[in-house]
């Protein structure tokens, strides 16, 4: 009956976990921009203008906007896919796990990947990230350098250029912080700090696998061992004979 009791805890335990990430992806999956029906949304938009102060502008989104950027959550059933397509998912590398009372999860998966290819992993982290990040805060600021430039409209913006948008987030996550292009709306802003986070831990995740480059492996300390033990002992043979010599 204990057995069965603990057998059936975790059963329950499963299931619920089962039906929370269920219902994540089931939202992943439903939200998206409706077609033919355009709603705004209205936030506001700050900015120091000299004489005026801060001076606060209502920008307009569209409520398909919003929506096609809760779509990027999607990008977690990629995430996912890559994970399971790796070695360490399969089903020897789970009956492994479970010899050696290791979870396999993704947590698991990702450790592997930064131990076997931490190079390319944090590369493609990165550039995956900064392309991304990019893009959403370029949907967030356009509208408001729209607004901005609303007297020049033949003219492209500045935020209008992909290439600025990840300039900014590259500048951000790398903790450089020039200021020449800052964010104006509670959106930007939030996503700046969200980058500034999670760049300082892809920068410490880049200095720990550079560092990591330099170190020697098993070998070559081995190597590096033998090479001044050799060179020790011919200097102590060296003297040794000198000293010979001359007491002769």
């Amino acid at each position: 009956m204990r057995k069965v009791y603990f057998t059936d805890m975790k059963f329950h335990r499963s299931v619920r976990y089962l039906h929370f990430g269920f219902l994540v992806e089931l939202i992943c999956l439903v939200i998206c921009p409706t077609p033919f029906y355009e709603k705004y949304v209205y936030l506001n938009g700050f900015e120091t203008e000299e004489g005026r102060g801060l001076v606060v502008k209502q920008v307009r989104y569209f409520l398909s906007d919003m929506l096609f950027v809760c779509m990027f959550s999607r990008f977690i059933f990629l995430a996912r896919s890559i994970f399971n397509k790796s070695i360490y998912r399969d089903e020897h590398s789970k009956k492994v796990c479970r010899m050696h009372s290791a979870s396999s999860g993704v947590k698991f998966t990702f450790k592997c990947l930064l131990e076997v290819t931490p190079e390319y992993t944090i590369m493609w982290l990165f550039i995956f990230n900064v392309l991304v990040i990019g893009y959403i805060f370029r949907i967030f600021e356009l509208p408001y350098d729209i607004l901005k430039n609303a007297k020049t409209t033949d003219e492209m913006t500045f935020i209008e250029l992909y290439f600025n948008a990840i300039y900014v987030i590259v500048v951000t996550m790398t903790t450089v912080g020039y200021g020449d292009i800052v964010p104006h709306t509670l959106p930007g802003k939030a996503l700046i700090l969200f980058s500034s986070v999670w760049g300082a831990f892809l920068i410490s995740l880049v200095v720990l696998i550079v560092s990591s480059v330099f170190d020697l492996d098993k070998n070559q300390k081995k190597a590096m061992r033998d090479i001044h033990i050799s060179r020790q002992a011919s200097r102590a043979i060296r003297l040794s004979v000198k000293f010979f010599l001359a007491k002769k």
